[in-house]
């Protein structure tokens, strides 16, 4: 876990923000409502200071909305179940399913094992430090063996950086995926069937649509986002991202059962403000991206009614997330949701 990498409240994470996306905090407990107005708008923004790009005249390439055939299958493939194999040999590219604890002169250490959870790795794909899963190669389903590696000098946790470890492996299953190409109704009804998907054809939309989204949200990004300017950022554009991503962290840690300043003492982090001064440069460009976004919903008159916030929980009692962070804070998220959404409707296609 690497939290210098963390990203805060920005366009593109507020599209995986929904009811069950938000922690139900007390509201006294969270600082977020304070900086966002009664229309969703972070406080003493000043859109004049936002230089933005003439988006009006941007056209999408035809390969920046349209995704291959290639790109369609692999998102097909990941979202289908796995089927489990539980015995035969690990190989090189073998998805599995292991877990594992890590030692270093005989005691485990925090944040080295998987709590007996299991995780998934594929061989020659996954990011693992040394040549731990190489050292799988070989090796059976059921078995429990031990590797030995060496951390990198520079690897982010300084009191792990450059220390020899063994790691005790249980090799769990080994994971054979279903392939797009042998799809037939019946297996995706079987499989996604809860989810209104019944036939290859509708799956096949599914993921067209989805890949289109993205694509068009990643050129959107590129073209407004990262080529509009601010000067200055807002003070309060700034602070709100500060405690999102405290608040976030805070959140995450609670579920591994620790305090914050625990977590970040685990992962050689220090304290809370020197958590976030090494975040300071994702906190100010996500901070740019809230004026940037300000600033375009300002022009093109968007506004968040209540019909708008039952579409963009699709129709779910979202009260929890209300009585947790305020209606102010709702009509936030949804305006974030509206203007890139605005935006991707409306850029010429290409």
């Amino acid at each position: 876990m690497n939290l210098k990498k963390l990203t805060a409240f920005s366009m593109a994470a507020v599209l995986s923000l929904s009811l069950f996306g938000c922690s139900q905090t007390p509201k006294e407990d969270t600082t977020l409502s304070k900086y966002i107005d009664e229309n969703g708008y972070i406080k003493d923004v000043d859109t004049a200071a936002v230089a933005l790009v003439d988006y009006e005249s941007l056209v999408i390439p035809a390969d920046q909305h349209t995704p291959t055939e290639e790109s369609i299958a692999a998102w097909m493939n990941y979202q289908l179940p796995s089927q489990n194999v539980y015995e035969g040999e690990v190989y090189d590219g073998a998805t599995l399913n292991i877990d594992y604890i890590g030692y270093i002169d005989g005691v485990a250490f925090p944040g080295g094992d998987t709590n007996g959870m299991g995780t998934e790795v594929t061989i020659g794909v996954t990011q693992y430090i040394d040549d731990f899963l190489q050292q799988l190669v070989g090796h059976e389903v059921g078995e429990n063996f031990e590797i030995e590696v060496t951390f990198p000098e520079d690897y982010h946790n300084t009191e792990l950086a450059g220390k020899d470890a063994t790691f005790m492996i249980t090799i769990n299953h080994l994971v054979e995926p279903i392939a797009a190409r042998d799809l037939t109704d019946e297996v995706v009804k079987e499989a996604l069937g809860e989810q209104g998907i019944e036939t290859v054809e509708a799956f096949r939309e599914q993921a067209v649509a989805y890949l289109t989204s993205t694509m068009v949200g990643n050129f959107v990004y590129a073209e407004i986002f990262e080529k509009s300017t601010v000067e200055p950022v807002a003070q309060t554009a700034v602070d709100f991202q500060t405690d999102y991503i405290v608040h976030t962290t805070t959140q995450q840690a609670e579920a591994y059962g620790v305090t914050l300043e625990e977590m970040l003492e685990m992962y050689g982090m220090g304290t809370v403000e020197e958590f976030k001064e090494s975040n300071a440069e994702v906190i100010a460009s996500a901070a740019k991206e809230l004026c940037i976004t300000q600033a375009i919903a300002e022009k093109e008159g968007i506004t968040v009614e209540k019909s708008d916030i039952k579409d963009y929980f699709g129709g779910q009692d979202y009260s929890p997330v209300e009585d947790a962070y305020g209606e102010n804070f709702i009509k936030f998220i949804v305006l974030q949701s509206k203007t890139l959404d605005h935006l991707t409707a409306n850029i010429a296609r290409g």
